[in-house]
């Protein structure tokens, strides 16, 4: 059964909001959803984030869903985006800097 969302100002609020939230993390840190080896999220191809919008859609429900798919993909960067950047100064600055 799907959970049932809202959205309000192009954000989901409600009882599933966090569930919501922390979906869009697992799905952004998910290598077999998303590929972490894209520099850029512009570089990321139309059927990777269809696959993306997918996995939200088949777990979730609003009956305006497809309205608010925009901004989603915009919250997704965001979080794809600070994965990126936590992976970056795990691993590879911290890499870099050793002599």
């Amino acid at each position: 059964e799907k959970l049932p969302i809202a959205f309000y100002n192009n954000r989901v609020v409600g009882v599933n909001r966090a569930t919501w939230s922390s979906f869009i993390g697992l799905v952004v840190r998910n290598p077999q959803i998303c590929s972490f080896r894209s520099r850029r999220w512009k570089s990321k191809s139309r059927s990777e984030l269809e696959h993306m919008w997918a996995a939200l859609t088949e777990y979730f429900y609003n009956p305006n869903m497809i309205d608010y798919k925009h901004h989603t993909l915009i919250h997704m960067r965001e979080r794809w985006n600070k994965w990126r950047s936590v992976l970056y100064r795990q691993y590879a600055k911290t890499c870099g800097s050793q002599a």
